[in-house]
């Protein structure tokens, strides 16, 4: 959780943003009360969007410029 913290503040992103990369799944338990069927859906779809999210942090270029976060390292 602190990497991916750290990785959005470089980004110039809030640290806020890790629980939904994170936590995201366990969000989603109360769907299961309504169906199974809407719950496997959903968590499927969140779990390509965690992907994706990951995906994004993993390769996007950190700014080169210092933000609101700290300095930037080259």
């Amino acid at each position: 959780m602190c990497l991916v913290v750290k990785r959005l503040h470089d980004l110039g992103a809030s640290g806020w943003f890790a629980l939904p990369l994170i936590f995201g799944g366990f969000m989603l338990l109360p769907l299961i009360m309504i169906s199974p069927e809407v719950f496997v859906t959903t968590f499927n779809i969140f779990g390509l969007a965690q992907l994706v999210g990951y995906l994004v942090l993993l390769f996007m270029p950190g700014q080169s410029v210092a933000n609101s976060y700290g300095e930037a390292f080259h």
